[in-house]
């Protein structure tokens, strides 16, 4: 999954989407104001996300647990 706030145009080749499990989903969530005032919420209050962090190199282990439901709240994958 690529997540981006981008506000250009961008290209997608459709037989890119074709294999694999790819798609391309929007959603809007509020405006920048509103993101901006909910990060300023959260370092006044000290909260931060809750991740799981793993190696690149178990990248196979993680998606076999995100594929069985076993992932909680959100994988990050790390170099090194």
């Amino acid at each position: 999954m690529i997540l981006a706030a981008i506000a250009e145009k961008a290209s997608v080749l459709p037989a890119g989407l074709q294999t694999g499990q790819k798609r391309i989903v929007g959603s809007l969530v509020g405006t920048r104001d509103d993101m901006d005032a909910m990060l300023r919420f959260c370092a006044d209050h000290g909260i931060r996300a809750m991740v799981e962090r793993h190696p690149l190199s178990a990248v196979n282990e993680v998606l076999g647990k995100l594929r069985d439901g076993k992932v909680r709240l959100r994988a990050v994958l790390t170099p090194g």
